[in-house]
Parts: C-alpha cells; sequence; structure tokens
C-alpha cells in the first residue's frame, strides 16, 4: 500500500489527513445532530477518501481498519462522538 504520489511515510499522510481532510468533514458537528443515514455516507466518503490518498485500487483487498492503524486516525464515528455537545 502507497501513501500519495509524494511517497510519505503512513504517519506522515495521517497527520495530514487529519488535519485537512478530517476537520472539513467534521466541521461543525459539535452543532448538528446525525441520523444513521447522514453518518453512514460520511463513513463511506471517509473511507474512499482514505483509499484515494493511499492509492489503494479497487481490485486490492485492504481492509479499512488496517488503513486506519497505518495511517494512526481515529475511526470518524468516534471524532464525532468525542467533539460532540453533552446534550445530543
Amino acid at each position: 500500500m502507497n501513501c500519495s504520489a509524494a511517497k510519505l511515510s503512513f504517519i506522515t499522510t495521517g497527520k495530514t489527513y487529519r488535519t485537512y481532510i478530517c476537520s472539513t468533514l467534521l466541521y461543525a458537528s459539535a452543532y448538528w445532530m446525525l441520523t444513521a443515514d447522514d453518518l453512514q455516507k460520511l463513513q463511506r466518503n471517509n473511507r474512499a477518501m482514505i483509499r484515494w490518498n493511499c492509492i489503494v485500487r479497487f481490485n486490492e483487498t485492504v481492509s479499512s481498519l488496517s488503513q486506519l492503524k497505518e495511517l494512526e486516525i481515529v475511526d470518524l464515528e468516534t471524532q464525532i462522538t468525542s467533539c460532540r455537545l453533552p446534550w445530543y
């Protein structure tokens, strides 16, 4: 599994992903309540962007969990739960 065209390390790619992409995906998530359908769409989009960022082809069988571990990224649902306001 390669990470980006510049051949960055997994940890550097994970930090870059968390900084730019996750922060954009989770913008203002503390203020809006997600439905199950919304969460599923966000997770699908998140996984697709991780696979694209790591240049994983469609015919390759690489699990999303292994990619998250290698990039040191926390699951999207965990991130949303941690930044959510207490009354949600």
